[in-house]
């Protein structure tokens, strides 16, 4: 992944990863107030998706997906790795991870089924934050959410409603905003179109090649911190250095 982004920019080419959440309009409406500085200094943060793998694609065996096995690049991290994406998106690079990853249920797979990470952040005003990530193939009633919680509110951002909100300490007022997901191909098609315009113009998509390789490398620290028991020291590019947790 490394290797492809530093050619992209070597060779001038474009290249788009498929991290098409980051098109949501809800998730949009969160990032420009966070960047707005709405709720301060972010203190804590939690990114949660949970799906039970088989009812994922009905009519198809989910044992001869992608999802389920190894040999084609499966399991909850890689499946799921939209949150990573997003998050880091919001959050910027982290700086550690520690992470439990695990085969907990009876589906027949190969590859972890549960996945949950805690990823060390520096915030805006340099204190340290953590951001728990939850990511699993068992969860019979699906969710997929994100919650930003700052000094001054809290930012929370449902994928599945399409539902956003912005709670405010001072004045105890909540902000709603609403844009059902009544056609779950849009955002797959926001990207495509980001990504003629980006061929077209010369300019980035807006996920980038740098983006695939900063989750890929985040996805082997978190395999490393898991296999090890370890909290992996990260650079922003992938792992630097280990200390026993």
């Amino acid at each position: 992944a490394t290797a492809i982004a530093a050619a992209a920019v070597r060779r001038g080419v474009p290249v788009a990863v498929g991290y098409n959440l980051r098109f949501s309009p809800g998730l949009a409406w969160l990032r420009e107030r966070l960047h707005a500085g709405v709720i301060g200094p972010v203190r804590i943060a939690r990114a949660e998706v949970g799906q039970y793998l088989p009812d994922w694609r009905p009519g198809q065996d989910y044992r001869s997906g992608v999802s389920a096995r190894r040999e084609l690049g499966g399991g909850a991290l890689l499946e799921l790795s939209h949150e990573l994406d997003y998050l880091t998106s919001l959050l910027g690079a982290p700086q550690s991870v520690a992470a439990m990853v695990s085969q907990t249920s009876e589906l027949e797979l190969d590859v972890e089924d549960c996945a949950q990470l805690l990823l060390g952040f520096t915030s805006s005003d340099g204190r340290r934050v953590s951001a728990s990530v939850t990511l699993d193939f068992v969860r019979r009633d699906p969710r997929r959410r994100c919650t930003l919680v700052g000094r001054d509110g809290t930012l929370e951002w449902d994928s599945i409603t399409g539902r956003a909100t912005h709670f405010a300490a001072a004045s105890g007022h909540t902000d709603v905003f609403e844009q059902p997901v009544a056609d779950r191909d849009a955002t797959y098609r926001a990207e495509w179109l980001d990504f003629a315009e980006a061929i077209m113009t010369g300019r980035s998509p807006l996920v980038g090649a740098e983006a695939g390789s900063r989750v890929v490398a985040l996805v082997a620290a978190a395999r490393l911190a898991a296999s090890e028991g370890r909290v992996v020291a990260l650079d922003g590019t992938g792992a630097r250095e280990a200390t026993e947790c």
